[in-house]
Formats: C-alpha cells, structure tokens, sequence
C-alpha cells in the first residue's frame, strides 16, 4: 500500500487540497467535505491504481493548524489527579482530522 499525503488549504472563498506526493493532482471546492470526496476519488483514478492500493494521509496547511480554536475543559475532584481534555474545531467529527486529544495530567 503506498501512503499519498493531501494538504487541505482554507481561503475565503473556499477549500483546495493538493498533495507533494501527487504532482500535477489539485481539487477545489466550496467545503473540506467536498474537496476531501474529490480527494477520495481522484487521487487513485489520477494514479490509475485500484483505490485499496493507496491510503490518503489528510493533513492541514501550517497556517490553518495555527489557527484552528482550542477549547479547554478541566475537571476537578477531590482526587489528586486533574484531567484536561483538549479538543480542536475541524470540520467534520467523522474524518480522521477532528478526532479529540485528551490528556490526563
């Protein structure tokens, strides 16, 4: 299985992703949601290989990861132990990138 890393961008006007593993490959599109489906898609038929022989690494630009809000949640018992829980808005709860990082202290 070859492993293809696709960078999503966020403008005004909308998404596009290319990838430095794909030369010549780029979507566009009004969503993430959408560009990523085009992504999915495009990225195994631009290749022509079977989709299973190519696993897409989705990654955000270096602007957009350090823009991306972080909210910060602390639970407090009577325990020693203070848990903090992380979590970052990207967009879609079911893709890979919007999982949550929680973290015990």
């Amino acid at each position: 299985m070859r492993d293809i890393t696709v960078i999503y961008h966020r403008e005004p006007e909308g998404w596009w992703a290319h990838s430095p593993d794909v030369p010549g490959w780029g979507a566009g599109g009004a969503t993430y949601e959408e560009v990523r489906e085009l992504a999915d898609e495009g990225i195994p038929w631009f290749l022509e290989v079977p989709d299973q022989t190519v696993r897409l690494l989705h990654r955000f630009d270096a602007e957009l990861s350090r823009t991306v809000g972080v909210s910060v949640e602390f639970e407090v018992t009577m325990a020693p132990a203070i848990k903090l829980e992380l979590s970052h808005g990207l967009p879609s709860v079911a893709s890979p990138a919007a999982a949550a990082l929680k973290t015990t202290v």
